[in-house]
């Protein structure tokens, strides 16, 4: 029976020219404490799925946005500031890791969201595996 259902399926084929874009980034990639951080300031959780960052809204209950990490490594830990206006990613699977630090603005009448890099650190010698920031931001 199974067998009929799949000839019966007619599956569509997309012209090879056309874009795609990604709009959605399903799962949880995180391995411990440091690839999951949520904003004190508007609720919002963030987690690690392998290049991406996962943005989600706890009052609205969606994700909001997601994050690709400019030089297309697996991200090992995440971080926002205690003000919440700052956001760091890390890179630790690899050699020559990176620190990146974002600017981080999430309007929460509209539900948009923001982010726009600030800072990257390049070439640390071991991957990167946890992020803290100081308590004034630094």
């Amino acid at each position: 029976m199974s067998s009929k259902l799949n000839q019966d399926k007619k599956f569509e084929c997309y012209p090879k020219n056309d874009f795609y874009s990604l709009n959605r980034v399903f799962g949880l990639g995180s391995k411990n404490n440091y690839s999951l951080s949520i904003n004190n300031l508007n609720g919002i959780v963030a987690w690690v799925t392998g290049p991406y960052v996962v943005f989600y809204d706890l009052g609205i209950d969606k994700q909001i946005s997601f994050l690709k990490n400019i030089n297309n490594k697996i991200i090992s830990c995440i971080k926002f500031s205690k003000s919440g206006k700052l956001f760091a990613t890390g890179e630790g699977n690899c050699r020559n890791g990176a620190i990146c630090l974002y600017e981080f603005n999430y309007n929460n009448d509209t539900n948009e969201e923001e982010h726009k890099l600030l800072f990257e650190s390049k070439y640390h010698k071991s991957g990167i595996e946890k992020l803290l920031f100081m308590r004034n931001d630094n």
